[in-house]
């Protein structure tokens, strides 16, 4: 799966870890719980979308709201511009800017 077919909203961000292994490739891995297709769907499916090669790295999350939204999903909106991957949160935002981005299921 590629990281543009992913479907976000209402999605859920359970967390992030953030590698700076400063001898070799940084990385952030996503663990997401995400629909396959938004539309059609009725269970969201859990994966990572790990990050690598960062160069950025801004997030601004209001926890208590994260939280709040889980079970409805507290994403409202993700999506990849170039090298860049902007994460709407119900609660705030994860911009990541990376050169490489993989999903695992």
């Amino acid at each position: 799966m590629n990281i543009e077919d992913l479907s976000w909203h209402d999605g859920i961000l359970n967390g992030y870890s953030f590698n700076p292994n400063y001898d070799e490739l940084s990385k952030i891995t996503l663990d997401l719980e995400l629909y396959p297709e938004q539309v059609h769907s009725k269970e969201r499916k859990k994966l990572k979308v790990i990050c690598e090669n960062i160069s950025s790295v801004k997030s601004n999350i209001d926890i208590n709201v994260l939280k709040k939204n889980k079970n409805f999903g507290n994403i409202n909106h993700g999506e990849l511009t170039g090298s860049v991957l902007r994460i709407e949160l119900f609660g705030g935002e994860l911009v990541i800017e990376a050169k490489k981005f993989n999903v695992e299921c």
